[in-house]
């Protein structure tokens, strides 16, 4: 090792009853750390964030995508590029909340960042896609409203 400390992180992590397994190892130099050099510190922090998240990622995406298709909530675009349509489909498939002034909370979209940039290239909605929205909305709120009358205290 002569000049150098090398941490070896383990990670076990279980989402969703799948094992994942990362290992990293971090090497920090001595001159780094004897002349307080927070730049190759905070480089090497930082290379081992994206390693982790490298790894961890897709095992997360995975995930995500097997717990909706099992709750039901998972769709497939069967190779259709996304759209405002595509986004109303989603919609759809789940339950909306409300606020206390009904505003709706509108999902996170989470996706990958080529697909965001596909996202902000759209053009702007239509107005008969902002009626079909609103429409949608207004129906999830009668929905989320029943809801709310039929639940039961404990």
């Amino acid at each position: 090792m002569g000049n150098a400390i090398s941490l070896i992180i383990v990670l076990i992590d279980m989402i969703a009853f799948l094992l994942l397994i990362t290992v990293h190892t971090v090497v920090f130099q001595w001159d780094d750390i004897r002349t307080c050099n927070l730049e190759a510190l905070a480089e090497q922090v930082n290379n081992a964030s994206e390693e982790r998240l490298a790894q961890v990622m897709p095992h997360v995406f995975d995930v995500f995508h097997r717990t909706c298709d099992a709750a039901g909530t998972g769709a497939d675009a069967g190779g259709r590029p996304f759209s405002f349509e595509l986004y109303l489909e989603g919609l759809e498939r789940i339950e909306l909340q409300f606020d206390r002034e009904g505003k709706p909370e509108l999902p996170t979209l989470v996706m990958h960042p080529l697909m965001a940039e596909r996202l902000r290239s759209l053009p702007p909605i239509t107005p008969a896609q902002q009626k079909a929205l609103d429409e949608l909305i207004e129906r999830k709120r009668t929905e989320f409203n029943a809801r709310r009358r039929h639940r039961k205290l404990h």
